[in-house]
Formats: structure tokens, C-alpha cells, sequence
């Protein structure tokens, strides 16, 4: 379609007041609320409208898109809303926020984003400059006409999810104030004394795996409930990941934490892809950090027991260079590191188990460790070694790949290194 380059003609609004009293009729301002403007062929990024599709849901108010025009990603910040939050930190209602925004977004046959300006201009960017900030449009139906869309911003204000925020000089805030006042005068969700029901309220802190991480320090011997998806096990043990986008940046980072289940077998934590809720000590073990003290019963259940939030979450490890493993951010993360090659190593003396020194072929350093209860294959796929000799990593003109917990070591004399902790013998292959 042809771009034209013309003004955004509004639709008038139709207002409704809400007075409290019983037999007021509940006003549907997002089903008045219309798009306006035509959308096919213009970029949002160039032109502040355009069709997108959905690359991943963040939280409540914040989504990752694809332009359809220019293929571009965008990080779309919501306009004149707040929702409670559901990743680095975890607030009432903030799970339920982002579960509602999900929803629509997975749901919804098209797309389209819109910006503040009501001409054809680019896009705005947040604080951040990372995030552009938008108004997001959802049709159900195939080939919708404007009147098929409805907005996300507006709908998560009118169920009571997030108030009316920083829309006073919008061309939408009569909709937005009006659907606020009627929300709080109805009483539900952020506007009651209702608990949540996806929110933890046990006698413990409640944090996310991003504050336990970059505070420590904080955290060490607190009882605590935080929630990461499974990205590894090891044994009846495992560790949880989780990828938190920073509300300040806009950046998005992963974290992990291994959560030790003091040698019991607990359903939640032993698939991978679980979105489970943990509650319990943080600890610290050979300088890295992990939780204890975590409780399972299907048939005897506490508060405090670990929950299935969602299972078949996708948490593919992270593929990095082994320089780039050497930094704390990646600790207790899963890791994938290619194309290593062996070139030396020790076996402990009291056990089975080795560290091996890796180089990739980018020269970068970093070492594979791989514990006394961890076997792995031979070259030829069938069977298992134990190897007892670091040479066995050293053939000429071999590499090999490595998916594991990246973890951090500290020696006897203080010397620290970073290492690939093997979790699964098929986690280690062979490139030959």
C-alpha cells in the first residue's frame, strides 16, 4: 500500500461515568476505543504505525514485536500504563497482569502498534532508548477492518490490572481516566484487598533470581521465594534460569540459580521447560550461590512447597565463547561452549573426578569440569568411559561442545577460574 503522508483522524470518544451506585451498567470503553488509522504498508519505526507480529511477551506492559514491513525488533514499552511487576521483582497481581497480556497478544490473528503523535512520524523511544513506547492494537479476526481492534494499554486499565499513568496529554485520556475511575470504583484485581492468587505470601522475602544475584551479599542465610524455569537437573538436583528484562535499560539478561534438594526426589524440579516457585535458603557453596532447604509433597503440601506455575517454557542454554564465559553475570547460568579443544588438566586424587583446560578456536580459555558421578560417552557413541586421563581431551586436530552450568572456582590460593560443569553425558559431543 501506498504511504501517504496525512494527520491520524481521531474517533471521538464516548465518555461514561461511573457513580459507585449498584445499578450502574458497566461501561465498555475498549469496545468504544477504535483504531482510526490505516496500518498496511507503513513501518511503526519510520512512520509510528504498522503491523507487527509477536516475538516473545515480557511482562505485563512490556512485549518484544517484528515489524512485518521492515522485519525489524522492536521493544515495545506500553503507554499510560504500570503494571505490577512479574520478573526481576514479583508484586501482587503482577503474574496476573502478565498472564492477561499474554493472552491477547498470543491469541490476537493481527497486530498493529501505534505511537503518541497523531501524524505520520517515527517512532518514540523510552528513557532507556532501548524500548519504543507504544499503543498496542489486537484483532480476532482474519482481514479486520479498524473497527475489529482493541487496545491492550486501555484493556489492562479497565480490568484492573494496572491504573492510568502519565496519560494526561494523550489524544486517549479521557478513555484512559474514565476507565480507571470505573475500575476502582468496581473493586477488583490492584483496586481490592482480594489476594492474589498467583502471589506467594508465606513467611518468607519474596525476590526474583536477578536480586538475589546482583545483591548477594543481601541475601545469604534469608529465607526466600523467588521462581525460575528448570533449566538443568543433575541428579535430584537442578538449576533454574530465567531471562529479566531491566526496567531502567530495557537490556534483557539471564539468571540462574542451582537449587539443591538435599539428595530427595521432588516431580516439579525434575523436568526441564517447569516454571516453578522455590521457597527456601540461600547458601553459598564453593563460591557460588544455591538454595536449600526446598520441600515437595504431592499429598502432605506446606506453604512453603515448591509449585508448578507452567511447564514446556523454552530455556535453550546460551551459546558463548569461552572468553565471554569468564564473568560472574553467567554463573549458574546453562551454557553451551563450542569447538573446545584440551590442553591439559588434573583428576582429583581422592575421586574420579577431572578438570580439563579448554581452549576454543577463538583462544579463549575456560575449563570443563566434570564430576565424580558424571560419565561420558566414547568417541564412538556407544557406551560410557571413565576417563582417567586429561589426554583424552587433547587429540589433535579434535574439538568438542559442551552444554553445562557455567560456575566460578576459587583455589586454595585464591586464584579463581570459570568453568563448564558437565550435568549429562550426552551434553558432551565429540566434533568428529
Amino acid at each position: 500500500m501506498k504511504k501517504r503522508n496525512l494527520l491520524f483522524i481521531l474517533l471521538p470518544l464516548v465518555v461514561g461515568v461511573v457513580s459507585g451506585c449498584d445499578n450502574q451498567p458497566f461501561i465498555d470503553y475498549v469496545e468504544q476505543t477504535k483504531l482510526a488509522n490505516e496500518y498496511e504498508g507503513y513501518d511503526f519505526l519510520e512512520d509510528g504505525i504498522g503491523e507487527v507480529t509477536l516475538f516473545n511477551n515480557v511482562d505485563g506492559d512490556t512485549a518484544h514485536f517484528t515489524s512485518v514491513v521492515s522485519e525489524d525488533r522492536i521493544k515495545a514499552r506500553f503507554i499510560g500504563v504500570d503494571t505490577p511487576e512479574s520478573t526481576g521483582q514479583i508484586q501482587p497481581w503482577g503474574k496476573a497482569a502478565a498472564k492477561f497480556t499474554a493472552e491477547k497478544l498470543d491469541t490476537a490473528k493481527v497486530i498493529v502498534l501505534s505511537s503518541e503523535s497523531e501524524s505520520i512520524t517515527h517512532a518514540l523511544a523510552d528513557s532507556t532508548g532501548t524500548r519504543f513506547l507504544s499503543y498496542i492494537w489486537v484483532a480476532y479476526v482474519d482481514n479486520p477492518s479498524l473497527n475489529d481492534f482493541k487496545m491492550i494499554n486501555l484493556w489492562l486499565v479497565q480490568e484492573s490490572y494496572s491504573g492510568a499513568k502519565g496519560i494526561s496529554a494523550s489524544r486517549y485520556t479521557q478513555a484512559f481516566y474514565d476507565a480507571d475511575m470505573q475500575a476502582q470504583e468496581l473493586g477488583i484485581r490492584i483496586w481490592s484487598d482480594d489476594p492474589d492468587p498467583d502471589f506467594y505470601y508465606g513467611a518468607s522475602t519474596v525476590t526474583s533470581l536477578k536480586e538475589v544475584n546482583e545483591n548477594p551479599d543481601d541475601w545469604l542465610d534469608a529465607k526466600v521465594y523467588l521462581e525460575g524455569i528448570v533449566a538443568k537437573t543433575i541428579g535430584t538436583d537442578a538449576y533454574i534460569n530465567l531471562d529479566i528484562e531491566d526496567e531502567d535499560t530495557g537490556l534483557t539478561q539471564r539468571y540462574g540459580l542451582f537449587i539443591f534438594s538435599g539428595y530427595k526426589s521432588y516431580a516439579p524440579l525434575l523436568t526441564i521447560g517447569n516454571l516453578i516457585g522455590l521457597t527456601g535458603i540461600i547458601t553459598e557453596f564453593n563460591g557460588n550461590l544455591q538454595m536449600t532447604s526446598v520441600s515437595y509433597s504431592p499429598y502432605y503440601p506446606s506453604e512453603d512447597d515448591i509449585t508448578l506455575i507452567s511447564s514446556g517454557n523454552a530455556i535453550d542454554p546460551l551459546v558463548i565463547t569461552a572468553a565471554e564465559g569468564n564473568d560472574d553475570k553467567y554463573i549458574n547460568v546453562v551454557v553451551t561452549v563450542n569447538n573446545l579443544h584440551g590442553t591439559g588438566g588434573y583428576k582429583e586424587d581422592d575421586s574420579n573426578a577431572l578438570t580439563i583446560y579448554c581452549m576454543d578456536d577463538l583462544e579463549g580459555l575456560i575449563n570443563l569440569r566434570i564430576s565424580d558421578n558424571v560419565h561420558v560417552y566414547d568417541r564412538a557413541g556407544s557406551g560410557f568411559d571413565r576417563i582417567l586421563d586429561p589426554l583424552y581431551f587433547q587429540v589433535e586436530n579434535e574439538t568438542f561442545n559442551v552444554t553445562g552450568a557455567l560456575l566460578k572456582y576459587e583455589s586454595l590460593s585464591g586464584n579463581i577460574s570459570y568453568q563448564v560443569s558437565l550435568c549429562k553425558n550426552a551434553d558432551l559431543v565429540f566434533n568428529s
